[in-house]
């Protein structure tokens, strides 16, 4: 029984770690994407603001994503194990 749970437990873990890269890998496109429309867009006379508080944002979303979520996950199995 014991052996069944634990492998439950790696599958389940490979398969967040599975979808968080492709979170990853998804987000990295929607950037070029993102900075190809710029380019475009300022090739067409567009002019780009200055949004200083953007630049945190940014760091402040990947690492609350990427390194918050699973350190969440992790910390909510030990509780629910302790039951």
């Amino acid at each position: 029984m014991d052996l069944s749970i634990n492998l439950l437990r790696d599958r389940t873990t490979a398969a967040f770690l599975g979808l968080l890269l492709a979170v990853a890998l998804l987000r990295l496109v929607e950037l070029r994407i993102s900075k190809r429309h710029q380019k475009e867009m300022a090739a067409r006379g567009a002019a780009k603001i200055d949004e200083p508080k953007f630049r945190w944002m940014v760091p402040q979303h990947w690492k609350s994503l990427f390194c918050g979520v699973p350190l969440f996950c992790g910390w909510l199995r030990q509780c629910l194990a302790s039951f």
